[in-house]
C-alpha cells in the first residue's frame, strides 16, 4: 500500500468520527499487513405472528460484515424462517459507512465509537438495530433491538410466499453470537 493510499484511507477514517480499531487495522503499513476486517454476527429469536395467522416460529439472521479500506462496508445476509430449510432468504450489498445500502428499506452501518458499529434499518412500523462491538482483537459481541414507531402497536413485515402483510408482536428468546473472521 503506498503512502498516498494510506493517507487517503486515514482521512476517510477521520471523516467517519473516532478512529475505529477496525479502520486502524485497514491502514497497516505494508500491503502484506493490510486486510479487510470481517465479522460473522448471528441473531436468533422467536417471532410471534398475530396476523394473518396466529403462530410463533424461530427466526435467525446471519450477517457476514466486511469493513474495507477507504471506509466502505459490505454485508452478506442470510435469514431463515421457521423450521424448514427451504424458508431462507439471501442478500448481499455494499456501500460507504454512513450511507444507505439501497435495499427495500433504508439501512446503514455507522461507526459509534472505536469499538462499536451500528446497523439500523428503518421499516414503516419500526426500526431494527444491530450493535456489533469488538475489543479490538479477536473477540466481538452483537445485540439487536426492535423498536416500534409512534402510532404502531405491532410490527409489520411482508410475507412474500403468502403475498401479504404480516403483523407480529415483540420478538422473544433473543440469542446472539459473534466472531471475528
Amino acid at each position: 500500500m503506498s503512502a498516498r493510499a494510506r493517507r487517503a484511507g486515514a482521512g476517510r477514517c477521520r471523516a467517519l468520527g473516532p478512529l475505529t480499531t477496525a479502520c486502524a487495522a485497514l491502514l497497516a503499513t505494508s500491503a502484506a499487513q493490510a486486510q479487510d476486517v470481517r465479522f460473522r454476527a448471528t441473531i436468533s429469536w422467536i417471532q410471534h405472528e398475530v396476523e394473518p395467522t396466529k403462530r410463533s416460529r424461530p427466526t435467525s439472521s446471519t450477517y457476514l460484515v466486511t469493513l474495507r479500506g477507504g471506509g466502505s462496508v459490505s454485508e452478506e445476509f442470510t435469514r431463515q424462517y421457521g423450521q424448514r430449510a427451504g424458508q431462507v432468504r439471501h442478500a448481499s450489498r455494499a456501500t460507504e459507512l454512513g450511507e444507505d445500502m439501497k435495499g427495500r428499506f433504508a439501512t446503514q452501518w455507522t461507526v459509534l465509537n472505536e469499538h462499536t458499529l451500528l446497523r439500523v434499518t428503518a421499516r414503516p412500523s419500526h426500526t431494527y438495530a444491530i450493535w456489533l462491538r469488538t475489543d479490538g482483537g479477536r473477540s466481538c459481541t452483537v445485540s439487536a433491538e426492535w423498536r416500534l414507531k409512534p402510532g404502531f402497536s405491532l410490527y409489520e413485515t411482508w410475507a412474500p410466499k403468502r403475498a401479504t402483510k404480516m403483523l407480529f408482536s415483540q420478538p422473544t428468546d433473543l440469542k446472539t453470537s459473534c466472531e471475528v473472521l
